[in-house]
């Protein structure tokens, strides 16, 4: 077929479907009645009578509760492990975050003790101006004090 003749009918099948829509036909389903018997009454036992929609809707329901119990476990269960892997992740950050800033520490401590270590080695304990300073500083102070006392004692 050609495409000017496939065009021939769908143009007009196309129209025919817009104009006369198949919902238009459509009628609303069973709605589900439930109906209670009693023995002798057109049946052989004393229970309850469904129509095909309600037990149609019944035999569903039990089909699919256990389907949906199970998707929801599993949405549930999916989202505290997703919940569960966020804070763990968060954690592993964090523990990340201190050991850098501990190593960090640590080598700054330790170039500092490298930086100390090397001023302290520059000029040893050698505080020999300052012993004849105060050796000085006493045998000054000595000396006035012996002169004093013995000015005072020869009065």
């Amino acid at each position: 077929m050609s495409m000017r003749n496939k065009m021939k009918f769908i143009t007009p099948l196309l129209i025919f479907t817009l104009i006369f829509p198949a919902t238009i036909y459509a009628s609303d389903p069973p709605t589900p009645k439930v109906t209670g018997i009693v023995q002798g009454q057109s049946a052989p036992f004393t229970g309850t009578l469904f129509n095909e929609a309600a037990s149609a809707r019944l035999l569903t329901e039990k089909s699919f509760a256990e389907s949906e119990c199970n998707l929801r476990i599993k949405y549930l269960l999916d989202k505290e492990k997703e919940r569960h892997l966020l804070v763990l992740d968060s954690q592993k950050a964090s523990l990340a975050a201190l050991e850098l800033k501990y190593d960090t520490i640590l080598i700054i401590k330790n170039e500092e003790i490298v930086r100390l270590s090397k001023v302290a080695l520059n000029k040893p304990n050698e505080y020999s101006e300052w012993w004849f300073l105060g050796g000085v500083a006493s045998g000054v102070i000595l000396a006035v004090a012996m002169f004093f006392v013995a000015s005072e004692s020869m009065e």
